[in-house]
């Protein structure tokens, strides 16, 4: 049984997931990059990780990116607080657009800064791309 606080966390980073998938389909890096620690690390889309808020940022408003329209739906979210105060979530992903379909999973670390979870780390589980 969750308790208040681990409830609450699971809560907010689902709401975080949701923004996260929101600005990068509008093609706002800087919104994206926000909801990353300062040192956080997105991996999996690129071939090397991409570290820190400016390369997330950069890579979010590359216009390949935003053109054509897509739209990402994260489902099924799995998420738990562990006892070092980290929440993990694995999510579901699919990615529709006039571009292809691409699906898979995001496997995700939070950590709790300043009043808020943010993504430490998300990696990125491509295991359908049709394009």
């Amino acid at each position: 049984m969750l308790d208040a606080r681990e409830a609450a966390a699971i809560v907010e980073v689902e709401r975080q997931q949701s923004r996260y998938v929101q600005a990068v389909d509008a093609g706002e890096g800087d919104a994206a990059a926000a909801l990353f620690t300062p040192d956080g690390v997105f991996e999996g889309a690129v071939e090397s990780p991409l570290e820190g808020r400016d390369a997330i940022r950069d890579f979010f408003t590359r216009r390949e990116l935003v053109s054509p329209p897509r739209r990402h739906h994260v489902t099924s979210m799995d998420a738990q607080l562990d006892p070092d105060g980290v929440v993990r979530a694995t999510t579901y992903l699919q990615v529709v657009g006039l571009g292809g379909l691409t699906a898979g999973y995001y496997h995700d670390e939070f950590e709790h800064v300043d009043g808020e979870w943010l993504f430490r780390r998300k990696h990125l589980y491509v295991e359908i791309f049709k394009g």
